[in-house]
């Protein structure tokens, strides 16, 4: 399923809902999308849909922030400073990617070939003027 949505960042409630409904504990959301797009807002707003209490940031320096979603918990990756998939590796990605906890992931394109694509929901995130953003959602048939 492919769905394409223009939105201001004030009505994203709508796509928020879709993938938080969507999610479960082996899901990985791979973002994609230039700077200030609004990835990390995005997370931010799923993450308070799921019920993370906590402050969300950007992982851009610690490379990944986990959070707790009642008894779970919830990762959050920003792949942006990697250079190669081995230094991905070499933080324990694959525990990351293959694990049982949600997880998404901020430039994910340096993973894309190591990831279960039926357990991936993609959203590609296009800035359209200063408020406007087209987000494609695409969810594979065979998604699990």
């Amino acid at each position: 399923m492919k769905e394409v949505l223009e939105l201001s960042l004030d009505e994203i409630g709508s796509l928020v809902k879709k993938i938080s409904e969507l999610l479960t504990e082996r899901n990985i959301v791979l973002l994609q999308g230039d700077l200030g797009t609004g990835k990390t807002t995005l997370v931010k707003a799923i993450s308070k849909q799921l019920g993370v209490d906590e402050v969300t940031d950007s992982p851009s320096f610690g490379l990944i922030n986990e959070y707790g979603v009642g008894t779970q918990k919830l990762y959050h990756i920003d792949l942006y400073r990697l250079n190669s998939i081995e230094e991905f590796w070499s933080i324990g990605g694959s525990e990351y990617i293959e694990g049982d906890t949600p997880c998404f992931i901020e430039w994910s394109e340096l993973i894309e070939d190591f990831i279960d694509k039926n357990m991936a929901i993609y959203v590609t995130i296009n800035h359209l003027k200063e408020n406007k953003r087209r987000y494609t959602l695409y969810i594979p048939e065979n998604f699990n």
